[in-house]
Order: C-alpha cells, then structure tokens, then sequence
C-alpha cells in the first residue's frame, strides 16, 4: 500500500487534526461523543469540503442577488 504522505522519507498517516483542516473544520470538531478514530474517519469521509461547498455557492451568487 502506498501512503500519500511522507515523513522524512518514511511513510506516514495524517492525523485526524490535520485532516479535519484539510477539510476545512476546526480542529477537533469530530471529536464528540467518545467516537473511535475508525468512526471519525467514516465521518470525514462523509462529509463536503467546505472549500467545495462554499465555491459552488460562489458561482451560484449571480443567480439569486437580490436588489
């Protein structure tokens, strides 16, 4: 399996704060109700970036401004 990250030319796994950035989430916002890593993981993989959202929306503007 090849890992996307690197570390000093080691592979590595991002940590679930570096993930929920990437993403666009505060740190630690998954981290709610004692939920497991896996969990947390299947959450992320859930979700909409908000970088993606809020560029959809962007482009949507023109459509519905009202004067």
């Amino acid at each position: 399996m090849a890992f996307p990250v690197e570390m000093n030319g080691n592979a590595d796994t991002l940590w679930m704060t570096e993930l929920e950035t990437i993403i666009g989430l505060p740190i630690h916002y998954t981290d709610a109700g004692n939920m497991s890593i896996t969990k947390r993981l299947h959450l992320l993989g859930e979700v909409w970036s908000v970088h993606v959202v809020k560029h959809i929306l962007q482009s949507l503007k023109l459509y519905f401004e009202c004067e």
